[in-house]
């Protein structure tokens, strides 16, 4: 695993493992707050500060959101999520492979207007979106599908690129 650059996390057999099972809720909630009104590139700003390489709009984009509402359908999503994606899906507006999503698309990068907001509101912003990666990072280790909470943490800092220096969702929450 080192010779490609990949750390291995043990996990049980369970829907999404670890990264996916802790991801996907995290997009969703970003998706559901949109469908609720919220604005998309602050969301995504307010985690790309916390330190994220991306926000999760951004990421449902790069993923597309065709197969972000595929898994959400085996994994689970939020109603007003799934009708937002099920609106973007059926308009064929499904993300970086289309062109526009829930942002236009110049090749590779999306056109966001990147806008720096209250360091405070941006804290807050991601401190809700985490939540539902949190949570799901604590069942997988109540559930033993991972043997411990820095397991977890490692898949995830690994995994997706939670910012290494928070020591993962795990130990972060830890620390509020």
């Amino acid at each position: 695993a080192g010779q490609i650059g990949e750390m291995p996390v043990r996990c049980k057999s369970a829907p999404g493992f670890l990264v996916n099972r802790a991801l996907l809720p995290y997009i969703f909630k970003a998706i559901e707050a949109v469908a609720g009104g919220e604005n998309a590139d602050h969301i995504d700003e307010a985690l790309v500060d916390f330190g994220m390489p991306m926000g999760p709009v951004e990421l449902a984009d790069q993923i597309g959101l065709d197969v972000c509402l595929d898994a959400g359908i085996v994994l689970g999503i939020a109603p007003a999520a799934k009708t937002l994606l099920d609106e973007k899906c059926k308009a064929g507006t499904i993300g970086r492979k289309s062109g526009s999503g829930f942002y236009e698309w110049d090749g590779n990068q999306a056109i966001r207007a990147r806008q720096s907001q209250d360091p405070g509101v941006m804290a807050s912003i991601a401190k809700s979106m985490l939540t539902p990666m949190i949570e799901e990072c604590r069942q997988a280790v109540d559930e033993q599908v991972v043997d411990s909470a820095d397991s977890a943490d490692a898949g995830m800092i690994f995994g997706i690129g939670f910012p290494g220096f928070r020591g993962g969702p795990l130990n972060w929450a830890k620390e509020q």
